[in-house]
């Protein structure tokens, strides 16, 4: 009688490891030297909504970027009510304009939440004068 071989077994295939998903802790630590806080990104932010520019400046009158923020929506907010004049003069002048400064109102809030300390092509160089 033969010796009777046994094959190897084939080795079973195994699911690779889940990759770790980095958490908000890993992407962005809080305690970075230099990056806004919380508290202050929402003020921020909140800042640009119309007439509330001086709310930053209340809660947080110390943080340099809630300051930064504020002086430009204060400058924006200044435009749009120029610009809502030119509306009801010119109707399709005003209408195109106003609907291009809510766009930037739109997307200064969403830099101002996400930390980013973003310069308004216009509004920043009239600010950098004072």
């Amino acid at each position: 009688m033969a010796d009777s071989v046994v094959p190897p077994q084939a080795a079973t295939p195994q699911a690779p490891e889940p990759a770790q998903t980095p958490t908000p802790q890993t992407l962005a630590p809080a305690n970075v030297p230099g990056a806004p806080a919380e508290d202050e990104k929402f003020f921020a932010a909140l800042g640009y909504f119309g007439p509330l520019f001086v709310l930053p400046l209340i809660v947080k009158p110390q943080s340099p970027y809630c300051k930064f923020h504020a002086r430009q929506s204060m400058v924006l907010f200044l435009i749009f009510i120029l610009f809502l004049m030119v509306l009801f003069m010119i109707p399709w002048i005003g209408s195109l304009v106003t609907f291009a400064l809510f766009a930037v109102y739109v997307l200064a809030i969403y830099k101002a939440y996400s930390g980013e300390m973003w310069s308004i092509p216009l509004i920043s160089s009239f600010l950098s004068n004072f």
